[in-house]
């Protein structure tokens, strides 16, 4: 793994320009990664749907440019279809994917495998932290380049994110216990609100998709700001409202201006809290570890999809009208 995060930090160090291609779950990990690569790289980096690509980024694409293509699969159709265009302009493919032998690691000028092992169902739930994960990684390596980051910081992430994941093992269970004492004693709702700010923005967004796609439910992902924009006119019983509570102490302030105006509305809120004096309703806490807090604020809403569906009888798995990776 060392090999390919050096010689794909070392094609990024030296691009003109750095873009992320994806869509869905990629798409949001890519969001994620943004934040990682402007912190740790210091490298400033566009996330753009892969299926947008060819309209709104493919003509500032040069020598010199460089496509992060992040892909579950390896095949996603939109995906492949960005990254033949821009090598016809001359960019330099990163490719990062669970699939070594797919057609994103063939494309790729350098690929790098993210590990989480077969993704069976169509929502994406392992392959989501573990890309993240990779990205995090790379950003960091990125970083030694420019002299951001050392190798001991390199190294202290990676034990981060090994000690992590053993936390969650056990997180998990205490988590799932709570979110299924929640949704059981939850009246049924079929329109919700995701929000969160700085790097749980992403977060929100893939909130968002999971319930769509595990609950069937219509949500919305959101940046807190947003929320106050006009959408917060829907917010009622009817209507409840997830918040992910920032890391970021410059947000909070906003954070607690929207949990004041929702609760003004008389309207459900579910928020993902890091301690429990942020908790004004029904909350879940969560360890609040800086990189991996994307990761970590992922599995409650991951969890109340799940419960949310199995509550109202969805074929969660296989979701109606979607496929695992959209590959025409």
């Amino acid at each position: 793994m060392d090999k390919y995060l050096r010689l794909a930090s070392m094609i990024i160090h030296g691009a003109r320009d750095v873009y992320i291609v994806a869509n869905g779950s990629s798409l949001h990990a890519g969001l994620v990664a943004s934040y990682y690569f402007a912190e740790l790289a210091g490298v400033s980096i566009t996330p753009v749907s892969a299926a947008e690509f060819p309209y709104s980024i493919l003509e500032s694409i040069t020598t010199g440019s460089v496509l992060i293509a992040v892909s579950q699969s390896g095949e996603t159709s939109d995906v492949i279809n960005s990254v033949k265009l821009a090598k016809q302009r001359g960019a330099v493919i990163v490719g990062v994917t669970n699939n070594v032998g797919s057609r994103l690691a063939l494309e790729s000028n350098v690929y790098l495998p993210i590990g989480a092992g077969p993704e069976i169902a169509v929502p994406a739930t392992k392959s989501f932290s573990a890309t993240i994960a990779a990205l995090l990684l790379l950003a960091s390596y990125t970083g030694i380049f420019n002299g951001r980051q050392s190798f001991n910081d390199y190294n202290t992430i990676i034990n981060e994110i090994r000690n992590t994941s053993k936390e969650l093992k056990e997180l998990i269970t205490r988590l799932d216990s709570r979110i299924t004492s929640i949704v059981d004693s939850l009246p049924l709702f079929y329109n919700v609100y995701v929000a969160g700010s700085g790097i749980t923005y992403p977060i929100a967004l893939e909130g968002a998709l999971k319930l769509k796609e595990a609950a069937l439910i219509h949500a919305e992902g959101m940046q807190l700001g947003e929320l106050r924009h006009g959408p917060l006119t829907l917010v009622s019983r009817e209507f409840p409202v997830i918040l992910i509570e920032p890391f970021e102490e410059s947000a909070r302030q906003l954070y607690l201006k929207v949990v004041k105006e929702v609760l003004n509305r008389e309207a459900m809120l579910f928020s993902i809290n890091i301690d429990d004096a942020s908790c004004k309703n029904i909350c879940v806490e969560v360890p609040g570890k800086k990189y991996l807090y994307p990761i970590i604020a992922t599995i409650p809403l991951q969890l109340f999809s799940y419960r949310i569906g199995v509550k109202l009888g969805r074929p969660i798995d296989h979701p109606p009208g979607l496929a695992k990776a959209i590959t025409t």
